[in-house]
């Protein structure tokens, strides 16, 4: 059971469905170009490449992030450090955030999110994972 719950939200992600697209659309045949998007995918999975990066997506504090190899996959752990950096400064109204080596930006733009009135700068020697960084604000 728990494959088939993986399968749907791996096919979500790689067709941009919804969880109501997969349940109207289950029946259908897929497009030639559907069917190769998950062949490839499925292909890549057996090589042990990580799902977010097959997907370009991954989840972190209620958010949806891009990434990519040139990103780290974001952490549980570090979620579990956004969380504990928020709730030590919940009387504080802002922070003021360097998040260096920022990779997706999942850390500042987390705290970012729920501290609106905070001061974040993100910062990473990738022009690439800043390019991502960047998409996910």
């Amino acid at each position: 059971m728990r494959f088939i719950a993986f399968y749907k939200s791996f096919a979500m992600g790689l067709l941009n469905w919804s969880r109501s697209d997969f349940m109207i659309k289950d029946r259908e045949e897929l497009s030639h170009l559907q069917e190769e998007i998950l062949q490839k995918s499925l292909r890549e999975l057996r090589t042990s490449k990580p799902v977010q990066y097959i997907t370009g997506k991954a989840h972190f504090y209620g958010h949806e992030f891009t990434v990519n190899e040139h990103t780290l996959i974001p952490r549980q752990e570090t979620e579990e450090l956004v969380d504990m950096i928020i709730k030590d400064h919940k009387a504080e109204s802002y922070l003021n955030i360097v998040d260096i080596g920022t990779g997706t930006g999942c850390i500042g733009l987390s705290i970012k999110a729920a501290k609106p009135d905070s001061i974040v700068t993100l910062m990473d020697v990738s022009n690439d994972a800043l390019a991502i960084a960047q998409s996910n604000t």
